[in-house]
């Protein structure tokens, strides 16, 4: 350690914002396997709190398949499986909203919650496209036939509601209404029986043609404590599975109302349930405990198919964590976890005026030292500072790229662009990045399109071809227009913007593939260039940090990456023999990483998100027994 620098939080405060207490270690690292020297400043002024998964929906329309799910601030976010999870988007939560369920129907997004309406979601635009009033109060839970045509909500006053689908929501029918709330409801698999759970005890057999009542189960209670019926599922033979409050999973004669078997191990409510494809096995999860990877409840579980006959579950709850489990091996081997994390820098630093930028969901916060500032800007969805640091980039939701000049009296509008001048159809923005001399902006979707605009001209100024993978992040070299694309599978591709054409760099290496273990890590969320040195690229994950060296050859497929941690395993798992790609580096010493970037004199800051100060922001799990104590 070089050398401890405190900032006092009095002086970096302003009121609504969280205090900032800035403690930068200077370490001195290695990196190209202790050839040269690099300076790193390790930062952990931001405190980050994941927001628990309240909901997942999958849509398996598109190949390959969507998840959608909900978290605790009213946010929905859409992801994909392309090998690795990547985010394709997030529509921010609306202020009041408590959303308690999430559906696709025919590729369509819908939500409802306990604001009491249900919302269809535009999501390439990231924005409601429509809204119902449920007329019934908050809605517990929502569910559509196996024919996509009817949508069920179960309401507040105890009613169930149908509505048409298409081609606009439009109600069509309302159940005789109950003396409780209906919290969970499933269809049958012809579609002509609905089975609600409710908060009383009991669930309730509907008959969808007449919508009155064909058969009532009564649950078991403790204490004189009503029974909550959290989740039901239907099976195919008309078998009824319930989860309950009583930590009971149970399975019921669909056709008599009679108990066939029960489950009784769990400590606490069971809380989901999802049924396999041939509908012969269920999945459920109990609240509180889990050795599977959640720290805390879980709150939701759904299947999907990522290949042909693989299917996996996933699961997400209050530890914010996204987990997939092999469905096969469900238990049995580690599932695969994603770290709360936006997977966009929302963390941007102006190295020369030494101005760091925090986006959050519905506000910015700017700070420097001795001052904050707070510029009136809306619907941010993807932002960037210029290289010197006066002008503000940013790309909103609806199309527009806004260009704020940033100055001591204050921060001003200075161009305002639309996209949809120039392009019809365009996705959510993944990455925004500006070039050195301010004149051209790139902006990739989630449609794996990257258009570069000239905002001086205030036109397209070029489309890069369509790559095999999905952008993940782009980033301007200095001094030049060559656009540095990082895919989602990792690979990383060199477009020079007025050539119209890959450079010789990206030509090779297409030609030659990139090392096997580059394409181990997870999708890139950063990429930039050294200042100091245009041939040398630095990217970053949430775990790691990656360095690219251009000027050197392209190693070969076989090459072992530059790494400590690597290095270690390859004394054990790889010959001598195999080469060593110094020029293809990684730093794996840190634990989950915000956002890294260079400053000024051309050393590095990595901001760290302690994994303990996460747990700490949680409520405390289910306190459990342990043998012996």
């Amino acid at each position: 350690m070089c050398g401890v620098v405190t900032m006092d939080s009095r002086r970096l405060h302003y009121p609504g914002y969280l205090a900032l207490v800035l403690i930068m270690e200077s370490d001195r690292n290695q990196a190209n396997a202790g050839k040269c020297n690099q300076m790193v400043h390790r930062a952990r002024f931001m405190q980050f709190i994941p927001q628990s998964i309240e909901w997942i929906a999958v849509d398996e329309v598109e190949k390959p398949f969507k998840l959608a799910l909900a978290r605790s601030d009213g946010s929905i976010e859409i992801w994909r499986y392309l090998d690795r999870w990547f985010q394709e988007g997030v529509i921010p939560g609306i202020t009041g909203t408590s959303l308690r369920s999430l559906l696709w129907i025919n590729g369509r997004l819908y939500s409802a919650g306990l604001h009491g309406s249900i919302a269809e979601w535009d999501i390439k635009r990231l924005r409601m496209k429509a809204s119902t009033a449920s007329g019934a109060g908050s809605i517990w839970c929502m569910a559509c036939n196996h024919s996509k045509t009817t949508l069920a909500i179960g309401c507040q006053d105890g009613s169930v509601r149908l509505f048409a689908v298409d081609p606009e929501l439009a109600l069509e029918k309302v159940f005789i209404r109950l003396e409780c709330q209906v919290v969970s409801l499933a269809w049958s698999y012809d579609d002509d029986v609905i089975v609600t759970g409710t908060d009383k005890s009991m669930m309730w057999i509907w008959d969808v043609s007449t919508g009155t009542s064909k058969m009532r189960i009564t649950l078991d209670e403790f204490q004189k404590k009503s029974t909550v019926v959290w989740a039901v599922t239907i099976m195919k033979d008309k078998t009824i599975i319930s989860a309950d409050s009583l930590g009971k999973i149970q399975f019921w004669n669909g056709n008599f109302g009679t108990l066939i078997s029960a489950f009784q191990c769990h400590q606490a409510d069971a809380l989901t349930l999802c049924l396999n494809k041939d509908s012969k096995s269920v999945k459920w999860v109990r609240s509180g405990f889990s050795t599977r990877g959640h720290t805390h409840d879980v709150n939701s579980l759904a299947m999907a198919e990522i290949k042909t006959d693989n299917w996996v579950v996933i699961s997400g709850g209050v530890d914010g964590s996204l987990v997939m489990h092999k469905s096969h091996a469900f238990g049995l081997k580690p599932p695969i976890k994603v770290v709360p994390f936006p997977q966009y820098p929302v963390v941007s630093h102006a190295a020369k005026n030494n101005i760091v930028l925090y986006q959050k969901q519905r506000s910015l916060q700017f700070w420097s030292l001795g001052s904050a500032e707070r510029p009136a800007v809306k619907s941010a969805h993807r932002m960037c500072f210029t290289s010197d640091d006066c002008k503000l980039i940013i790309a909103t939701t609806n199309g527009i790229i806004q260009v704020l000049e940033l100055r001591p009296e204050g921060v001003s509008l200075q161009l305002e662009y639309n996209i949809q001048n120039d392009i019809e159809d365009f996705g959510p923005g993944v990455s925004l990045c500006c070039s050195c001399d301010t004149n051209l902006v790139a902006y990739a979707d989630s449609s794996g399109q990257i258009f570069v605009f000239d905002v001086s001209e205030e036109e397209k100024y070029c489309e890069v071809p369509r790559f095999d993978a999905q952008p993940a992040c782009v980033s301007f070299q200095p001094d030049s227009h060559i656009l540095a694309i990082a895919c989602v599978n990792n690979q990383i591709q060199l477009y020079d913007c007025d050539e119209k054409e890959l450079t010789q760099w990206s030509k090779e290496c297409i030609m030659r593939s990139m090392p096997k273990d580059w394409y181990k890590s997870e999708v890139m969320v950063h990429i930039t260039f050294d200042p100091s040195n245009s041939s040398r690229i630095m990217l970053h994950d949430c775990k790691a940090l990656y360095f690219i060296d251009l000027v050197k050859p392209i190693p070969s497929v076989d090459a072992v990456l530059s790494s400590k941690k690597r290095k270690r395993k390859r004394s054990k798992a790889v010959s001598d023999l195999s080469p060593v790609a110094d020029n293809f580096v990684i730093y794996d010493r840190y634990k989950l990483i915000l956002h890294a970037d260079y400053l000024s004199d051309g050393s590095i800051y990595v901001v760290e998100i302690p994994p303990f100060s996460m747990l700490e922001s949680l409520p405390p799990v289910l306190e459990r027994k342990v043998f012996g104590t």
